[in-house]
């Protein structure tokens, strides 16, 4: 708008200066009629036709300043309407709930005058697709500064989604603890810029009651993640009674490096589970055959990564002395034939002692990218009897032992059937250096 005022301006000032530009006769014409006494009365030269007075044409540059003027002002107002129109189509359309996903994804190029009806398809829109649509829209306003603080906190308050990993019911018998999950958060909105932005610029804090652990109760930001999510440990012991035992997961989020800062305490999400006193520790193992038992033999194995001179290396504590470098990393390749509930086992030839690292909890029906299960390595490996050491370092041959640990199947609500059988893999060669 202002480059238009420059313009009008500038053609405004430039008529005059172009006006003053004329023919030595018109000049001679104007110094006579201020020379004469009676200026409507023409003058003429000697020998000469009788001079007309000159008439204003199309060629006056103070016309086509008018003529821009009016020009701009119907090319402005016009744009402006049309566009003004077609987001008020927009506006309809999602009120009717008849606009396509992919309209809905781009009707943010319309500015504030969607919002209202892109919160009414988030929260009664035909299709999952299109409440997810809706609030893809409403993250792009929000990104590019369009929303007031009340309306950012609705975006949340609104897609907000909790995923309990969580059984209905557990066995009485079980030892040891038992992990329950919680993923929480917005729903992933198929635009990793947008999924980053939200990561960047909100901080999520956490407390869980009725757990009865006093570490629970306390306010907890989650490590850095996509998918921020609460680890809770359930004791049966802790529970006399089966229940139902309900779990309440209070949220906190806040903003971080927006033009508006603010920090909203999210609705408490619930739910409960129950201990059962016939249920067996023993009911998710499956039983083994040979055909399954070669499938596993096929789907355990190493995949070696690649390390570069100006890389830090992996170092895998075993001793206060001793260290793996870059060991191989464990990976499952589907297809296998049931469930995976087992620790891992590091086995050295020639060495008698045993070292656990991690267990590893996998259901059958997972698809994971490549069809490949690559399983990190933990901070540091604990050794188990019989003790033992190393008598130098240098190059070893080791494998993994998976060893079944049904119990621990009960922590994954996925898991139904776990193998019976410890799993053995390859020899494969590892570096040993010292620490």
């Amino acid at each position: 708008m202002l480059k238009r005022l420059w313009l009008i301006t500038l053609l405004y000032h430039l008529g005059p200066v172009l006006a003053q530009d004329q023919d030595p006769v018109t000049q001679t014409i104007e110094k006579v009629d201020r020379a004469s006494a009676n200026p409507s009365t023409p003058v003429r030269k000697p020998g000469g036709r009788p001079l007309e007075t000159p008439q204003k044409t199309l060629v006056d540059p103070r016309r086509w300043v008018f003529i821009a003027v009016v020009g701009f002002l119907v090319l402005g107002g016009g744009r402006k309407w049309l566009a003004g129109r077609r987001a008020r189509d927009m506006a309809d359309k999602l009120a009717a709930l008849k606009a396509t996903p992919d309209e809905i994804r781009a009707s943010h190029k319309h500015g504030r005058i969607v919002v209202p009806e892109l919160f009414r398809v988030m929260a009664d829109g035909p299709s999952p697709d299109h409440r997810l649509a809706a609030t893809q829209a409403l993250v792009r306003l929000w990104k590019a500064d369009e929303l007031i603080p009340e309306e950012e906190k609705a975006i949340l308050t609104r897609s907000l989604r909790v995923d309990w990993q969580i059984r209905r019911k557990y066995p009485r018998l079980l030892t040891g603890s038992l992990l329950i999950r919680a993923s929480y958060g917005p729903p992933k909105l198929a635009d990793d810029g947008l999924d980053l932005w939200l990561m960047q610029h909100l901080r999520w804090s956490h407390r869980v009651t009725g757990t009865r652990r006093a570490a629970d109760d306390a306010w907890q930001e989650p490590t850095p993640a996509p998918v921020p999510q609460s680890l809770l440990q359930v004791i049966a012991d802790d529970f006399p009674d089966d229940g139902p035992h309900r779990l309440l997961l209070h949220l906190k989020v806040k903003t971080l490096g927006l033009t508006d800062n603010w920090e909203l305490d999210m609705p408490a999400q619930s739910t409960s589970f129950e201990w059962d006193d016939h249920l067996q520790p023993s009911a998710l193992v499956t039983l083994p055959d040979s055909a399954r038992a070669s499938q596993w033999a096929l789907a355990l194995g190493f995949i070696i990564a690649p390390s570069a001179d100006n890389q830090e290396p992996f170092l895998l504590p075993l001793t206060d002395q001793f260290a793996l470098r870059n060991p191989p990393i464990p990976t499952l390749q589907l297809p296998y034939p049931s469930d995976l509930a087992h620790r891992v086992v590091l086995e050295f030839q020639g060495i008698s002692a045993l070292w656990l690292a991690g267990e590893w909890l996998e259901h059958a029906h997972s698809q994971p990218p490549l069809g490949l299960f690559p399983k990190p390595w933990p901070d540091h490996a604990i050794a188990l009897e019989p003790q033992s050491t190393f008598p130098h370092a240098g190059h070893y041959r080791m494998r993994l032992i998976l060893q079944p640990t049904p119990e621990r199947g009960w922590s994954d609500p996925l898991i139904r059937s776990v193998w019976p059988d410890p799993i053995l893999s390859e020899w494969v060669g590892v570096d040993l250096v010292r620490r």
